[in-house]
């Protein structure tokens, strides 16, 4: 089903809060007892990232396909290591879900994560993700 693909993320990380958001186009699929969702970002120089959101019960799996590459597990009481490929190199980061929603409203769906990324032996970044998914009408 093509979609319209909504997301925000509230970033606090060394004392300082970033907020990035977009809203796209994309395409919901069910797989099994999972949801996924697919969409291209394009850079300011035109280069494509292919990325694919699968959502279950218990994990959240964020994959990344293109100049910079990454995939991310994010589970509740789990901390998951995570590669990102950028053009400088292999960067490696641990990633922990703090806690995970799920609100249903006719026919759009929000999730909302939090969770913290580790990078190195400092304090962790914050992350509040929210994803809004809604048909195309």
């Amino acid at each position: 089903m093509n979609v319209w693909i909504t997301l925000n993320n509230h970033i606090v990380f060394d004392g300082e809060t970033d907020e990035v958001g977009v809203e796209l186009q994309g395409e919901l699929t069910r797989v099994a007892d999972s949801v996924v969702l697919k969409y291209d970002e394009v850079g300011e120089g035109g280069e494509v990232t292919h990325v694919q959101i699968t959502v279950s019960d218990d994990r959240v799996s964020i994959k990344r396909i293109g100049t910079v590459s990454s995939m991310m597990i994010l589970q509740n009481g789990i901390r998951h290591s995570c590669l990102f490929r950028t053009p400088a190199g292999i960067l490696n980061m641990d990633a922990l879900l703090l806690e995970a929603d799920k609100q249903e409203d006719g026919d759009t769906v929000i999730w909302n994560w939090h969770y913290s990324l580790y990078v190195g032996p400092g304090e962790p970044a914050d992350h509040h993700m929210t994803v809004t998914v809604r048909p195309i009408q």
